[in-house]
């Protein structure tokens, strides 16, 4: 029998429309920690300096990271080299923007709350360069 092209009844539709469902982001456990991403505002570039001055200072704020440390030496092997990475760039390995909306850094703290308003004071200065095309 095929269902292509049929109405299929949700099995979680119910769950959701009442509240009931439970999601990832619901789950929450002892001392965990939100992260979000800072991507880049140019489209091909060099990052010349990072000030976490205001990102320091929102509540619950634990830490940043950017090229500049622990995450530039963060390695995986890409999926079609036999490892579990879906790609084989490591946007923190180097203060070299290649696209906009590259990821440039990372803003942890105590709630997500927290996490984006601290991400979004990051103050990031870039040297630009022109597009290059592909």
């Amino acid at each position: 029998m095929s269902v292509v092209g049929m109405d299929m009844p949700r099995r979680d539709a119910y769950d959701k429309v009442t509240g009931r469902a439970r999601f990832a982001a619901d789950e929450a456990y002892p001392d965990m920690a939100h992260a979000v991403l800072v991507t880049s505002t140019v489209t091909r570039g060099t990052i010349i300096g990072i000030d976490p001055t205001e990102t320091e200072a929102v509540p619950g704020f634990r830490t940043v990271l950017t090229h500049r440390g622990e995450a530039s030496g963060l390695r995986g092997l890409f999926m079609g080299a036999g490892g579990r990475f879906q790609s084989s760039a490591n946007p923190l390995a180097s203060p070299h923007v290649q696209h906009s909306g590259q990821i440039v850094a990372l803003v942890v703290a105590e709630t997500l709350e927290a996490a984006e308003d601290a991400a979004s004071r990051l103050a990031i200065d870039y040297s630009s360069a022109p597009a290059a095309a592909s």
